[in-house]
C-alpha cells in the first residue's frame, strides 16, 4: 500500500482531531464516505471547491500548499495526476482544463473527453440519454493545461480503448 501524501495525512489528522467519522465529514462536505476515504489514503485529492470547504471545517493545511506538493512546480505543458470524482456531484466536478473519462458500473471506461473547463463540459452531458447510472457510474480526470496536448491525449486514449469506449468512437480505428 502506498504511503499517504502529506495532504492526505492532513485531512485524516484534521478529521480525527475534530473527532469526526469519515461519514460525518462526508455529510458536511456533501460527498460520499468513500470519497473521504480516497482523499485520506491519497488515492485521489479534493478539487479546489472541496479543498476550500475542507479547510473551512478542519483548518488550513500546513504543508506544501493547497493543491499538493507538485502544484508549484507544474508548468503549462505538464499534466497532473489522475484524480477520481463523482460526475453527478456538481461540487466535485473539476474546474480545470484536462481530459476526463467516464466509467460504467464495472469500472470500464465508456467515454473520454477533453475540455478547457471540465465542469462546464460535463454539465453539457447532463441531458444526454446515456449520461445515467449504470452507464456512467464514476469518473476520473487529468489536468492538462496545454490545448494541443489535451487534444492529442484525448485522441490517443480513444484509439487506445478502441471499441471499449462505447459512447464516443470518434477517432477509434475500425477493424
Amino acid at each position: 500500500m502506498a504511503k499517504p501524501t502529506l495532504q492526505a495525512q492532513a485531512i485524516k489528522d484534521g478529521r480525527k482531531r475534530l473527532e469526526l467519522a469519515q461519514d460525518e465529514l462526508a455529510s458536511k462536505l456533501g460527498v460520499s464516505r468513500s470519497t473521504v476515504s480516497n482523499w485520506e489514503c491519497g488515492r485521489s485529492s479534493p478539487g479546489p471547491s472541496h479543498q476550500s470547504r475542507l479547510e473551512g471545517i478542519i483548518g488550513p493545511f500546513a504543508h506544501e500548499g493547497a493543491l499538493g506538493p507538485d502544484a508549484a512546480n507544474e508548468g503549462e505543458g505538464d499534466i497532473g495526476n489522475l484524480e477520481d470524482f463523482d460526475p453527478y456531484d456538481e461540487g466535485a466536478r473539476p474546474d480545470t482544463p484536462g481530459i476526463y473519462v467516464f466509467y460504467d458500473v464495472s469500472q470500464r471506461p465508456v467515454y473520454v473527453g477533453e475540455s478547457k473547463q471540465i465542469s462546464k463540459r460535463i454539465h453539457q452531458h447532463l441531458e444526454k440519454f446515456w449520461f445515467k447510472r449504470p452507464i456512467v457510474q464514476s469518473a476520473s480526470y487529468i489536468e492538462v493545461r496545454d490545448e494541443k496536448l489535451r487534444r492529442k491525449l484525448e485522441q490517443a486514449l480513444i484509439k487506445f480503448m478502441k471499441n471499449n469506449a462505447v459512447i464516443n468512437k470518434v477517432g477509434a480505428p475500425s477493424d
